[in-house]
């Protein structure tokens, strides 16, 4: 006969899915309040109906997760309708929660949340990729994004108090300021301003400026490139001086302007990488 632990879990995932299908493409975290409905569902049921007997539990699919949650959703996320009155929307394994305060929306919105179906590469995810959508949706107060993770899904070496929340910004993971973490309960909690692709991820760990030549010519318009670890991360390009050549700050193609010698500076996550340049005068056409 099956354990009556492993009959609800299996009950789970025949209903909203489990696995796959919720992982990032590259990292694959346990579920840890999953493997808590396993170990300790007959005693944490109890408590928590206790526990919530005097919570306003709106939707009482996340009773579970011990918190007011008026939208619950399944690890392979859903569609909720949330307006100016504010929400909390969770999915039920307890890895994500996104609290919208009160007039952080002038309307009701129809939001979309999943897993992320395409993140743009990086060896350093600790929590899931999802996809907040639609995409461009602000708030005039921000949210707070909470996202769950274990600590068997730390790279080694990582140090744990350094994990923060990024954001897809122009196809790079971006930190966002103001992350928090909550060591007891491995949250990592950040506010939003607005929807699009969010992880926590590992910090910046190194940062290399890639020039394939040091020689530019007035007039030359040149992509350069920089290698960060782990990679994917957002990179701030600056030229001293701007007289010599202009850099574009977030796609690092330089223009050469005028001749003599220039330093390329880039910067993420704390580190700073630099690489000199020359301009030479434009070559001379020949008949």
């Amino acid at each position: 006969m099956q354990n009556h632990r492993t009959v609800v879990i299996a009950a789970l995932c025949a209903t909203w899915g489990c696995n796959k299908v919720q992982r990032t493409p590259l990292r694959e975290p346990a579920l840890s309040t999953a493997s808590l409905v396993a170990n300790d569902w007959d005693r944490e049921q109890q408590m928590q109906d206790d526990h919530l007997e005097g919570l306003d539990a709106v939707d009482p699919a996340c009773r579970h997760l011990g918190a007011k949650i008026t939208h619950c959703l399944p690890p392979k996320g859903g569609t909720v309708e949330a307006g100016p009155e504010g929400a909390t929307i969770a999915t039920m394994d307890g890895n994500f929660k996104l609290t919208i305060p009160p007039a952080a929306l002038a309307r009701n919105t129809s939001l979309r949340i999943g897993p992320a179906i395409a993140p743009p590469w990086t060896t350093g995810y600790v929590s899931h990729a999802y996809d907040l959508g639609p995409e461009g949706v602000t708030f005039a107060i921000p949210a707070t994004l909470s996202l769950a993770h274990a600590i068997g899904d730390l790279p080694n070496k990582t140090g744990h108090g350094r994990l923060a929340v990024h954001m897809v910004v122009d196809g790079q993971w971006t930190r966002l300021q103001g992350s928090n973490l909550d060591v007891a309960s491995n949250v990592v909690t950040a506010p939003i301003e607005r929807l699009g692709t969010a992880a926590t991820l590992v910090p910046t760990t190194a940062l290399n400026v890639l020039a394939a030549t040091a020689a530019f010519h007035i007039g030359e318009v040149r992509q350069l490139s920089v290698t960060t670890v782990p990679e994917g991360r957002a990179v701030t390009w600056s030229v001293v001086p701007a007289g010599i050549a202009t850099i574009n700050s977030l796609t690092g193609v330089l223009s050469a302007h005028a001749p003599g010698r220039a330093r390329i500076v880039a910067a993420s996550g704390g580190f700073i990488s630099q690489a000199s340049i020359v301009v030479l005068p434009a070559p001379t056409e020949r008949y």
